[in-house]
């Protein structure tokens, strides 16, 4: 797909379509436009060197030396660049910046701010009673902020309460009629048992369901509820009482549901509080990103489009620089960057009106995106593939979409692969061998294409080709199955360490025993080296096994851990407290090692020592404000390390802080109590590794610390800087 899109951009600089500046690249990720721009740039080198024709070498020649001047970087990036045209407009500075990482998590510093300050607001320590502090931190604020407050949109809770009593009465109305018609069939039943008078009698009892919501009697429905469900009877034999029975079941199901309905009113006034604090904390968050000018991916997505479309003089100058605009990996895009591309995509004579063009209003041959609806992986980013798909529709037949694939084949291209315009499909894969390819194509067939109700928002999968031949070159496919025990037998060991074992032993055998052949990389073949073989997990949790029992049978390896390293737990506790060792007044980086397992203090203690401005660590452990003895300990054992620590970071190393926290004061023992945190232990390694690094360098914590806080959170593999 890169090919293709690399394609395209060298045939349009040399056949005079396009400038270098006037070309739009995007891509999803930083690496990938890098590694995008190098790869233009030395693909052009190369065929303006290679050129005969004296016009053509001449355009290329000057791509070359004016390609500083191309546009090839990432969505969030380009959107960034289009905001400080305008951002005043939203009260932003022009010189805001975009969160990276983990380490700079605004919305959680903002709630646990504003939960703070309001401690003592009655709807607040209601419901930080019932679910704990932490638990309203992450997961009403924190996530409110994160997926509903941006810079263009807000949610405003104030008539929320109307909107409930609404949805009350909606759902209510309709368990209502249920419950009635149900009602009505088994009061049609003859009353041949006690078991069925005793069911009429019940329903006769009760008010008219339909009426009592009708009227909000909510009291005198709640009333005639009370008595809870009907009667079941599951020793009935004959036909027509198994049905009346499982009508009953249906009218008990009507009735719980209608049950939870009811309980709104009772929680009215700890609804109408909450909504008034959702309120406040809007106002408070959306200030606060304000005036530090710190946003969001989202924020600076949407902004640019509230731009794009209110600011037409903006919209047309974009629409001139630009005359093609090309997407990498579409598939991991959502419908916020397809309305982004349609409003720079839209014919220069027309200019739609507060609103997203349509398909059809799109310049011609302008928009050319490239993807593989299989590929998306970036769902909790927001990537929805069915925009992709529905793009591919509102294209087939070629009006909008760019034809590189069926006009301008790639070099080596075969004719499969060419398509109409408006799609090209890229039918031949050229890294796997085609009987590996007739397999994929044979098990995805059914896999993929199986439900019809999933086809609009999920992948479908089209057979492909594969290469062909390779004689010397035998694949095989292996299915294993390890049998599924509820409770562990003493005579086996479990599950993953099996599969560990045999995974490791077969690998083993196809090196040193079998002379599995692989491809030279020249046409012919070889034997199979370690280095060829690569084992994919869905998780970490058993890499630790497979590691260990790589070493027993003597098989080299390396890992990437590292890709998961900065996304656990420990590196993020370890970090806070490092972070509180150079920065004390970081209240969040405080806020998180108070619960770690380095101190571990309860939702309680942690309310009461932020509240108010002292500074971390400012208390004795003599106030009244623990609850107990055993929070008074612990805190005194974290006021303890964090002094000692202090003192060690003014004339140690970082190696030496991670070797006390990780051995002295326990944090390593913390993670040898739960058996599924065991492969977290190798993490220390890596850590130190890293500090060494930095200490060679003569760099110290705080280079450290930045490093630390560039990946956290991030699952990229992070280069070897040496070693």
């Amino acid at each position: 797909k890169t090919t293709v899109l690399a394609e395209r951009f060298l045939h349009l600089l040399a056949s005079g379509e396009a400038r270098v500046d006037g070309i739009l690249t995007l891509t999803f990720t930083r690496k990938a436009a890098a590694e995008m721009y190098e790869r233009i740039h030395r693909l052009l080198i190369e065929r303006a060197e290679a050129a005969s024709d004296p016009e053509l070498r001449r355009r290329l020649q000057t791509a070359v030396e004016g390609f500083e001047e191309a546009s090839i970087s990432t969505l969030d990036s380009f959107c960034a660049q289009v905001l400080r045209g305008g951002s005043e407009r939203f009260g932003v500075p022009g010189d805001f910046r975009l969160e990276q990482g983990a380490a700079e998590d605004p919305a959680r510093e903002a709630a646990l701010d504003f939960m703070l300050a309001e401690n003592r607001d009655p709807a607040l320590a209601r419901y930080v009673g019932i679910f704990g502090f932490s638990r309203v931190l992450d997961e009403l604020f924190v996530p409110f902020a994160e997926e509903e407050l941006f810079l263009t949109t807000g949610v405003e809770c104030g008539n929320t309460p109307q909107r409930l009593a609404a949805w009350m009465r909606e759902e209510a109305g309709r368990e209502a009629e249920t419950m009635a018609q149900l009602a009505e069939r088994i009061l049609e039943a003859e009353p041949e048992s006690s078991w069925v008078k005793g069911l009429h009698e019940r329903l006769r009892t009760l008010p008219d369901l339909r009426r009592c919501v009708r009227e909000e009697r909510w009291r005198e429905l709640e009333d005639a509820l009370a008595a809870g469900e009907l009667k079941k009877n599951g020793k009935v034999k004959k036909p027509h009482l198994v049905k009346l029975n499982d009508t009953v079941l249906e009218w008990n199901e009507a009735f719980s549901r209608l049950r939870q309905i009811l309980a709104v009113p009772a929680w009215e006034e700890e609804y109408r509080g909450l909504y008034r604090l959702l309120d406040a904390f809007r106002e408070a968050y959306l200030q606060r990103k304000r005036e530090s000018g710190l946003l969001s991916f989202q924020d600076v997505m949407q902004a640019a489009i509230t731009l794009l479309i209110e600011d037409r003089e903006l919209r047309e100058y974009y629409k001139r620089q630009f005359s093609h605009i090309m997407i990498d990996e579409f598939q991991d895009n959502n419908d916020l960057q397809r309305q982004l591309l349609y409003l720079l995509a839209e014919r220069e004579d027309l200019s739609a009106e507060g609103r997203i063009p349509e398909s059809g209003e799109l310049a011609p041959e302008k928009l050319f995106f490239v993807g593989d609806e299989k590929q998306s992986i970036y769902r909790f980013r927001g990537a929805d593939v069915e925009v992709f798909q529905r793009l591919k529709g509102e294209f087939d037949g070629g009006t909008a979409a760019g034809d590189a694939a069926a006009e301008h084949p790639v070099p080596g291209a075969e004719p499969a692969e060419q398509a109409a315009p408006g799609e090209g499909g890229l039918r031949i894969n050229y890294r796997s061998h085609g009987k590996l390819v007739d397999f994929f194509n044979t098990l995805f067939d059914g896999v993929m294409n199986d439900a019809e109700e999933l086809r609009e928002f999920e992948a479908r999968y089209a057979p492909i080709e594969g290469r062909r031949g390779e004689a010397e070159i035998d694949p095989r496919i292996a299915l294993l199955y390890k049998p599924y025990r509820e409770e562990p037998e003493p005579e086996y060991v479990d599950g993953n360490r099996a599969e560990a074992w045999h995974v490791c032993r077969t690998i083993r055998r196809i090196v040193a025993e079998e002379g599995l052949r692989v491809h030279d990389g020249s046409g012919g073949s070889r034997p199979c080296r370690y280095d060829d073989i690569a084992v994919l997990m869905r998780s970490t949790g058993n890499q630790i096994h497979y590691e260990r029992f790589l070493r027993r049978l003597g098989v080299p390896y390396t890992v990437q851990g590292t890709r998961s390293l900065f996304l656990e737990a420990p590196v993020y506790d370890l970090y806070n407290l490092l972070q509180l060792l150079v920065y004390p007044e970081d209240r969040l980086a405080y806020a998180s090692l108070l619960r770690s397992p380095l101190v571990h203090l309860s939702d309680l203690t942690l309310a009461r020592l932020l509240s108010g401005e002292a500074a971390p660590f400012s208390h004795t452990g003599e106030e009244e404000l623990f609850p107990d003895g055993e929070q008074r300990r612990r805190y005194r054992a974290a006021l303890q390390m964090y002094e000692d620590l202090s003192r060690r970071a003014r004339r140690g190393s970082v190696g030496e802080l991670l070797r006390a926290l990780w051995y002295e004061y326990g944090y390593r023992y913390a993670v040898l109590q739960n058996p599924d945190h065991h492969p977290y232990l190798e993490f220390y390694d890596t850590l130190s590794e890293y500090a060494r690094l930095y200490e060679e360098r003569g760099e110290g914590l705080v280079a450290f610390l930045d490093f630390l806080r560039e990946n956290l959170g991030e699952f990229e593999k992070v280069e070897e800087t040496g070693g």
